[in-house]
């Protein structure tokens, strides 16, 4: 599972690519004991399709791995995030004890278990909802306000 902090630089890393028009991803975590990398991440700007909860068709998609630790490298071995390959087409399949957050589309009905979209939360989703609802309320009652004012006005 993710820390607050990796939740908050794949987030952001998701909305940087999805300025440069790569507006689906996969993002899964990394448990092997001899990987330095603890995240990794699909982008494509095709639509990527959920075969099974854990196997997603890429189409020119793009890999970068990130290191999530805290540690200190004074040399250049490796950096924080490391872009794979570029143009990748192929089918992933991520083992199951790995956490997977997308936003692909399941191809097939048959999938019972969906992953989580790292963007959605319930809690700003209502917040958006309940903003918007007050924002409505409170331009509705300034143009009541306005309409009777001007209304009341010409009775003059």
């Amino acid at each position: 599972m993710f820390s607050q902090q990796e939740i908050d630089y794949v987030l952001s890393l998701i909305n940087t690519y999805r300025r440069l028009g790569y507006n689906y991803y996969v993002c899964h975590t990394i448990t092997e004991n001899d990987n330095i990398y603890d995240i990794c991440i699909y982008f494509s700007k095709k639509e990527i399709k959920a075969t099974s909860s854990t196997t997603f068709d890429l189409i020119n998609a793009i890999q970068i791995n990130i290191d999530s630790s805290s540690r200190n490298y004074n040399s250049s071995i490796h950096s924080r995030d490391t872009l794979v390959s570029s143009d990748l087409t192929k089918i992933i399949n991520i083992n199951s004890a790995e956490f997977i957050y997308t936003n692909a589309t399941v191809s097939n009905s048959a999938i019972t278990l969906v992953n989580p979209d790292l963007r959605l939360n319930a809690a700003s989703n209502y917040d958006n909802t309940l903003l918007l609802a007050s924002n409505l309320f409170m331009c509705s009652v300034i143009f009541l306000y306005l309409f009777f004012k001007s209304i009341l006005r010409l009775r003059r």
